[in-house]
């Protein structure tokens, strides 16, 4: 092989190594479009305690206090195995919500429990349950929001007693259900009701009083 012919393969072999190389990195940037998506729909599946904070307004000096808090939170959370999660996750969140309401004003703790409540509300785990699609999520959402937020002042309201508590929660419930029902499917519709009885089963009698005619 002359010195041309040995030239010209060696620039041959140097453009074909740089566009494995630009191609590679190509490969590999794009993710972050499509992670993006993906943290997107995390954000949604966030600790409610994080979604409760997100509700707050709060000024320079109580963000500068609490995101090294919710920072640590994070990495704890992190660190847990699957097994460590069903377990000390929710230690974890006690933690964290007794430092953050040590800089909350009384204002700011009251709504961040009632937001808490709402994102723990009996439909937060229904929904999960459903694989809504884009198009039903926001139709879907209000109205687990809505039913939610009901729930939790109603639970706050030591005014209601027993039966007329169990009562207007089986209310709220039914209400709730039969909006949802025609947005969903016949197969999410199935897993609606029975979710919903599955919750007043752990419910029981003290709190949903949620089985006959909630998946009606």
């Amino acid at each position: 092989m002359t010195l041309r012919q040995l030239t010209a393969a060696a620039t041959a072999l140097g453009a074909s190594l740089l566009l494995v190389t630009a191609t590679g990195a190509h490969a590999q940037d794009p993710a972050a479009p499509g992670q993006g998506k993906r943290q997107g729909r995390g954000n949604r599946q966030q600790p409610p305690i994080l979604r409760a904070l997100a509700s707050l307004d709060l000024t320079a000096e109580q963000k500068a206090k609490i995101d090294p808090l919710v920072e640590k939170y994070r990495a704890d959370v992190r660190a847990l195995s699957p097994e460590e999660r069903k377990t000390k996750q929710r230690d974890l969140t006690q933690t964290l919500i007794k430092d953050v309401n040590a800089v909350l004003t009384l204002e700011q703790q009251a709504k961040l429990k009632l937001e808490m409540a709402k994102a723990n509300g009996p439909f937060a785990a229904v929904v999960r349950q459903l694989n809504l699609t884009d198009e039903q999520r926001p139709k879907i959402m209000p109205l687990v929001n809505d039913a939610n937020e009901q729930i939790a002042k109603m639970d706050a309201d030591t005014s209601l007693k027993g039966r007329d508590k169990r009562e207007k929660r089986q209310s709220i419930i039914n209400d709730a259900v039969a909006k949802m029902k025609p947005i969903l499917t016949a197969e999410q519709n199935t897993k609606l009701d029975e979710a919903v009885a599955k919750m007043a089963q752990r419910g029981g009698k003290n709190k949903a009083g949620a089985g006959n005619g909630a998946n009606q």
